[in-house]
């Protein structure tokens, strides 16, 4: 099961340019066209785990991924220069990617 999703676990917003769209009517809206929400599953295996949904209106593209973000192995803090800020190492599979 998945545990109640919190306000502060979410964000919400509105891409630049939406009340520009003629089929707008009410320009004052503030109609969310993006969200974002982390969520956790509730079982020792995944305690901790989040899981990051996210989805838009009015993309640069359409697509569909599940990315998996690895944990930083425990001594890459002495393996980089400190001025250097390396990525965490991601799995991402793409679900619709030709659509």
């Amino acid at each position: 099961s998945i545990n109640p999703i919190q306000l502060e676990d979410c964000m919400l917003g509105q891409y630049e340019g939406y009340t520009n769209d003629e089929t707008i009517e009410n320009k004052e809206t503030n109609t969310p066209t993006f969200a974002t929400m982390c969520c956790f599953i509730n079982n020792s295996r995944w305690s901790g785990v989040p899981f990051i949904l996210q989805a838009g209106k009015a993309m640069d593209e359409r697509k569909v991924d599940v990315r998996i973000q690895l944990k930083d192995p425990p001594a890459s803090p002495f393996l980089t220069r400190k001025d250097l800020k390396s990525q965490r190492n991601e799995i991402v599979l793409n679900i619709q990617p030709k659509e």
